[in-house]
């Protein structure tokens, strides 16, 4: 499978104006671009990005509303928290005026395709708890799982591509397409294989899930992530997944 980055892109809402009688999605976009106002206006209400990102807003990977957190990212540009218990999935996009608004947009989106299914997420926990499965194949395996959200991202941006971006006013979305997915494995690979990487990122992406694993591995087991038996019928029907990481070997 494949991992977990933060990337987050999103739309420019000059004219979206949310009565009281919007959706759930609306209001979230809503918050999302006053907080981030370079996002403003790059694209129209009824594009078919907005609609994307909307729905998406509005349902999450298993049915359920994603709070946007204003609050910088950890890690990177953007980040998501998948969804546990009773506390929501949440998306946070950098602020960095560096980043222009197309740049922001691609981030939200990606995030937003990169948001982890709680099943998914257990079925990396209870992987990381078998006696075969070692720190090194953990993280590869979250690698993989980011790097194919990567892929369709910018397939997404391919189809869909944001009409005002040029490679001088959103570079980082030029460089997203053209070459992020290679350059961000190799990077996060280097880093694992010799604590050393040609971006601080790369380093500290395997940092982030090497401790994930090690928390797992102390920890007791949890009764308490949701079992989501609606994986079918939300993205695990459309791309072919199963709840258990494909990167390991099922128990027997």
């Amino acid at each position: 499978m494949r991992l977990v980055t933060s990337f987050i892109a999103v739309i420019g809402l000059a004219s979206v104006s949310l009565a009281q009688s919007a959706s759930t999605g609306e209001r979230e976009l809503e918050r999302i671009i006053k907080d981030r106002p370079a996002m403003d206006g790059i694209l129209p209400r009824d594009d078919v990005i907005v609609r994307w990102v909307v729905r998406r807003l509005a349902t999450g990977s298993n049915g359920e509303t994603v709070k946007w957190d204003p609050t910088e990212p950890d890690l990177g540009m953007a980040q998501h928290v998948p969804s546990r218990r009773n506390a929501p999935a949440m998306v946070r996009i950098t602020s960095s005026p560096d980043m222009s608004g197309q740049d922001k947009w691609y981030l939200l989106v990606f995030e937003l395709h990169n948001l982890m299914h709680p099943a998914i997420a257990e079925g990396f926990e209870r992987a990381a708890r078998l006696p075969n499965v070692g720190q090194a194949e953990f993280v590869n395996a979250l690698l993989d799982y980011e790097y194919e959200r990567m892929a369709r991202t910018n397939k997404f941006f391919i189809r869909y591509p944001i009409p005002s971006a040029t490679k001088e006013n959103a570079p980082f979305y030029f460089h997203a397409l053209e070459s992020r997915m290679e350059l961000f494995k190799r990077s996060a690979r280097d880093a694992m294989i010799s604590r050393q990487s040609d971006t601080e990122y790369g380093k500290n992406v395997v940092d982030l899930y090497s401790a994930w694993y090690r928390q797992i591995r102390a920890s007791p087991r949890s009764s308490g992530i949701r079992r989501a038996e609606q994986w079918d019928a939300h993205e695990g029907r459309e791309s072919g997944q199963s709840v258990w990481p494909e990167s390991f070997a099922r128990p027997r």
